[in-house]
């Protein structure tokens, strides 16, 4: 049984990568008319009431109320793990939705879900195939202390450093309930992944 999370959450929507099979500025390609950024913090207002925007070494612009928070320059190149380092400093609560901006079909059940399952997990994410760690739930006091550590010993992948936080993966039927794992998993890497999106339910 989980909390029902209501809204103090911080939200990091991943925006920093240099998306070079896309062709560049993926959170500013446009899908049904809004962009991937927009899409995502669409997403994170309904189960959070702090937005941050890891942004990398590029500076965006965003809605009133939403804060930038760009990669340490000791991080570049560093990955999305960078970004959720600079995400967790200006996290203003302890219960923190991580969410990458180039999955826009996530939907706010399962958004409230992941949180719903802290504190009795440090961290949770899905796995559909394979893990699926840039759409997770974290409690942010501890994931700040192991990205740390991660980072400072040149480790820069995320689903180690997930793994240490007293996870719990939702896969199988209990991941199947918030609908078609392969839909809502549909990540847009390129300009092909983008039109077929476009072209598909709204």
């Amino acid at each position: 049984m989980t909390n029902r999370p209501g809204r103090s959450a911080s939200a990091i929507i991943l925006a920093g990568g240099l998306a070079t099979r896309m062709g560049g500025e993926k959170p500013l390609r446009r899908l049904h008319g809004t962009t991937l950024l927009d899409l995502a913090l669409d997403l994170a207002r309904t189960a959070c009431d702090d937005l941050i925007v890891a942004c990398g070494a590029r500076l965006f612009s965003v809605p009133t109320g939403v804060r930038l928070a760009p990669d340490a320059d000791a991080d570049h190149g560093k990955g999305p793990l960078a970004g959720v380092r600079a995400g967790l400093e200006l996290a203003r609560h302890e219960r923190v939705l991580v969410l990458a901006c180039d999955l826009p079909n996530i939907t706010p059940p399962l958004a409230a879900a992941l949180l719903g399952h802290l504190p009795a997990h440090g961290c949770v994410w899905c796995r559909h195939g394979a893990d699926e760690p840039l759409v997770a739930a974290l409690l942010r006091e501890p994931a700040a202390v192991a990205v740390d550590q991660a980072l400072a010993q040149g480790r820069n992948k995320v689903l180690p450093v997930w793994q240490v936080l007293n996870p719990l993966v939702i896969t199988g039927e209990a991941l199947a309930a918030f609908g078609d794992p392969a839909k809502l998993f549909a990540n847009i890497n390129t300009p092909a992944d983008l039109s077929a999106q476009e072209n598909g339910p709204a």
